[in-house]
């Protein structure tokens, strides 16, 4: 399996990008099966499965709905910042598996915070 952080040119630092790498891990190797059309995802992941929030929620959930973003995947330390957003639906998790379950399974994650207000 090859994870491509392409285009090079633009800087990637620290490890905001690990729930994103995981999910598209397990969904290439068919371990997982959900539609991520929409779907953003951001966190660290610990080895136990566990998220830690990041830098920078607000501005990673303005770029997202920028970018046409409809749900945002992110720590539940990190969710009450991202709510601040408008017009995208904001679920805060503590583990990967919390996130799994709900994308893959349709099951109710409990810290959805926000829901994306009709426009």
């Amino acid at each position: 399996m090859i994870i491509s952080l392409a285009p090079a040119e633009i800087k990637k630092e620290g490890s905001g990008l690990d729930v994103a790498i995981a999910l598209s891990y397990l969904l290439a190797s068919g371990d997982i099966l959900f539609d991520s059309k929409g779907k953003i995802f951001l966190g660290e992941l610990s080895l136990d499965g566990r998220l830690r929030p990041v830098k920078g929620a607000l501005a990673f959930a303005r770029k997202a709905k920028e970018k046409g973003f409809r749900e945002i995947y992110l720590p539940i330390e990190n969710a009450p910042e991202a709510t601040l957003v408008d017009g995208v639906s904001i679920f805060g998790a503590q583990t990967l598996l919390e996130i799994i379950n709900h994308i893959s399974h349709d099951t109710d994650l409990n810290q959805k915070l926000k829901p994306e207000k009709k426009k």
